[in-house]
């Protein structure tokens, strides 16, 4: 049965994302015609929403069957996973429409390499709090120790590793290598090495642990010489930042770590304690990312510094926007790293040859009716454990009175009745 349910949860998570992100790409498709700026306004909340709903249609699938099969433990973990996988396939077809043509080993390359470098911790965090026990001790304490070694190993060169192991990232070509070495090289940077990935979106990586580069194919096809030496100097620019701002940044990819322990503070301290974990996860993403925001326009205005015609810079960067169609202007209280594309040229001393975008939506339509459906399972499942608890309590109530709950001291006792609800066994003194 649990077999059919995860064959099941796969399919039909595949074709309802697949279903969903066809319908939100309708305006897009629409405007064919219109300049890439709108275009790329049109596509950003239809990518965003797809993303979000490969969870949210996984939270679905897992709050559904805990609700019809609570007697089975973790019955939902193998369905959940295969709605997951089902959910994030669908991304290929909805790439396929933005890069016609691309196959599925390029897409799939591309999505290991970026799931290495900002998916795997996430992954990893939510399989250490599946794994917690419920109470802390030295179970507890050894799936946190493990699970931080994993993550700080990653962070530190464990997905490069993999990477260059499954041959995903190559050496950079001679003209690349020298290119990326003699800006450094200016910037006073110490470059360790240079790699190059086949993915279909542009981009350029400064790898700060390592002190390398990475640059995607796609990319280096579009860009002369001058334009990839100013944006091999952002990147420079991020390698000799000091070694706190380094540490800021590991502190925010660590910003979710603290919620491992979720399962064994919600039961020692309730919902108090979790609040206390959700705060603290918003501390260390919100203040690291301030901090990232400030290096990216420093990066900017050395790369500027560094290039001989500031225009060189400002074209480059609209380069790789337009060939991954990202909105100039991103939707309004941008709480991304990097700046406007339309600001960061007009930063540069380059004003563009179009009128400041629109911001582009947030997200999609396709997003609400699951986030509505899953609130609806959760009200649900709520309702029936209240339910469940209320009427634990009302048969412990009722029961026949036993030989020792006739003494006289019982009703000094009877506030220590127990039920199933954890926020009420604990005897009241």
């Amino acid at each position: 049965m649990i077999f059919m349910f995860t064959v099941g949860s796969f399919g039909i998570a595949f074709l309802l994302a697949c279903g969903l992100n066809w319908l939100g790409l309708i305006p897009w498709r629409r405007a064919s015609e219109a300049h890439w700026t709108e275009r790329a306004r049109l596509l950003f909340p239809v990518r965003i929403s797809a993303a979000i709903n490969v969870w949210v249609i996984a939270a679905n699938v897992a709050v559904g069957l805990q609700m019809f099969r609570s007697d089975a433990a973790l019955a939902w973990l193998g369905p959940a996973f295969a709605a997951w996988c089902g959910a994030a396939l669908s991304g290929y077809m909805l790439d396929r429409e933005i890069w016609p043509g691309l196959s599925l080993i390029r897409w799939f390359g591309q999505f290991l390499i970026y799931g290495m470098f900002w998916q795997a911790g996430l992954l990893l965090m939510i399989s250490g709090s599946l794994l917690m026990p419920p109470n802390f001790g030295w179970q507890s304490w050894t799936v946190a120790g493990v699970l931080l070694a994993l993550i700080l190993s990653l962070i530190f060169g464990l997905a490069l590793t993999v990477l260059r192991w499954t041959r995903l990232v190559q050496p950079a070509s001679p003209r690349v290598r020298d290119i990326a070495f003699q800006t450094a090289q200016q910037a006073g940077a110490n470059l360790r090495a240079v790699w190059v990935d086949e993915g279909p979106a542009a981009h350029a990586f400064a790898l700060l642990p390592m002190k390398d580069m990475l640059f995607s194919e796609s990319l280096l096809r579009r860009l002369s010489d001058n334009e990839l030496a100013s944006i091999c100097a952002h990147e420079a620019a991020h390698l000799i930042e000091s070694k706190w701002v380094f540490a800021g940044r590991v502190l925010g990819a660590m910003a979710l770590y603290p919620l491992v322990f979720i399962c064994p503070v919600s039961h020692q301290f309730g919902l108090s304690g979790v609040l206390v974990l959700f705060v603290a996860g918003v501390l260390l993403i919100s203040l690291p990312r301030k901090l990232a925001q400030k290096m990216e326009k420093r990066a900017d205005a050395a790369a500027v510094r560094q290039t001989a015609d500031p225009v060189i810079y400002a074209h480059a960067l609209e380069k790789l926007y337009e060939t991954n169609q990202m909105p100039a202007v991103m939707p309004k209280k941008n709480r991304l790293i990097h700046a406007d594309l339309y600001d960061r040229m007009v930063a540069a001393g380059v004003t563009p040859g179009y009128e400041r975008p629109k911001p582009s939506p947030r997200t999609s339509w396709t997003t609400y009716p699951l986030a509505v459906l899953l609130g609806l399972q959760l009200g649900i499942m709520i309702s029936r454990a209240q339910d469940a608890n209320e009427q634990e309590a009302a048969r412990k109530g009722s029961s026949p009175p036993s030989l020792s709950q006739q003494s006289p001291e019982w009703p000094l006792l009877s506030s220590e009745v127990s039920t199933n609800n954890p926020n009420t066994n604990a005897p009241r003194r």
